[in-house]
């Protein structure tokens, strides 16, 4: 079984997620799961996160993991479409493939590949650039300066729902503050 939401995922998991890159943290129980199937429930959750989060910054971060999880499923799918180009199919099947290749925009497969490839690349090196790549020190640093501020938040019990709405209410909190301190 899978986290499927943000409602159900831990920020925890989430976080972890996102500084390693290993979706087995959407598992819940110890059954195994395709890699693919990670993706997709990732993509989702990272699509759902955007939708909640208010902030352009955070949303841009995620869309270009979305984006870059998309172009590796992508990639993958490819491959595999090549080695399955190799072999005798059932004219229903190679139809079937051709459809997919097709909706990916695929006419050549090798020199899709490469392309796919070079754009992943590319990605991950703006991605680095981007955002630095302080991947755990954003998260650690709202922990730590929440319970500077009197708030008590459990990684592992708050989910990313919870977090979201946390941090928006703290946002207002503080608005609320400075424009009451600056009209004095």
């Amino acid at each position: 079984m899978l986290y499927k939401n943000c409602r159900e995922l831990p920020m925890h998991n989430f976080n972890e997620i996102q500084i390693t890159n290993d979706l087995t943290y959407l598992i819940k129980d110890k059954d195994k799961h395709d890699d693919n199937e990670l993706k997709r429930h990732w993509i989702d959750i990272l699509d759902e996160s955007f939708k909640l989060s208010k902030d352009n910054a955070q949303k841009k971060f995620f869309r270009d993991r979305a984006e870059l999880l998309y172009l590796e499923m992508k990639l993958t799918f490819i491959g595999h479409a090549l080695e399955l180009k190799k072999l005798s199919l059932e004219d229903e099947h190679i139809k079937q493939l051709d459809e997919i290749l097709k909706k990916y925009r695929v006419t050549n497969i090798e020199q899709e590949i490469l392309q796919t490839t070079d754009k992943i690349n590319l990605k991950i090196s703006q991605f680095n650039k981007q955002y630095n790549t302080d991947k755990n020190g954003n998260f650690d640093k709202t922990l730590a300066t929440m319970r500077i501020n009197g708030y008590h938040v459990n990684r592992h019990d708050i989910t990313v729902t919870e977090w979201i709405a946390l941090l928006e209410q703290i946002k207002n909190q503080n608005s609320v503050s400075n424009a009451r301190g600056s009209k004095k």
